[in-house]
């Protein structure tokens, strides 16, 4: 993209404006506005979020599987490759947001699989402000559903771990 001053922008920078301009219309309750440049940020970030149904309940399910092998495999086992960890945590926060709009739209769906996407980002990064939020945003999640008690708990303390060990 070329810049007004005739300068070229990189996409990750792009996409951080992107966002914040979600999360500026996110907080002034602009739902559309604020998923309209979310996900715009995450199509600059290589992660679009999916367009169709069909679509998302097939990340979805790719999302759960690579969450289960995150909780049952040893940390040093799991693939960090790929994305930069600045692009996987942009992507985290951003998916945080698209789970807020979805939370004050109620799109369920939607909701849970940004917020599962978010957690499976940040956990490639490791120790970061937007694990501690993923964690804590799936402890959210799993207790609004009463047989999954046990897992919120478990959420929960992954998320408490998290923001102590990062400061937050």
């Amino acid at each position: 993209a070329v810049g007004r001053c005739g300068g070229s922008v990189d996409a990750p920078r792009r996409a951080r404006w992107e966002a914040k301009l979600g999360e500026a219309y996110l907080g002034l309750g602009l739902l559309t506005e604020s998923r309209e440049h979310t996900e715009h940020a995450l199509r600059l970030l290589d992660h679009p979020f999916p367009d169709t149904r069909l679509n998302l309940a097939v990340q979805f399910a790719r999302g759960v599987g690579r969450q289960t092998l995150h909780r049952i495999l040893p940390r040093w086992l799991l693939e960090r490759g790929g994305a930069s960890a600045e692009v996987l945590r942009q992507a985290a926060a951003a998916d945080q947001v698209i789970t807020q709009v979805c939370y004050f739209s109620q799109d369920l769906a939607a909701g849970v699989f940004a917020a599962l996407r978010a957690l499976n980002f940040a956990e490639r990064v490791g120790a970061c402000p937007e694990v501690a939020r993923a964690y804590a945003t799936m402890g959210l999640v799993a207790a609004s559903m009463a047989p999954f008690q046990a897992v919120a708990e478990h959420y929960g303390c992954l998320a408490r771990a998290a923001a102590e060990a990062v400061g937050d």
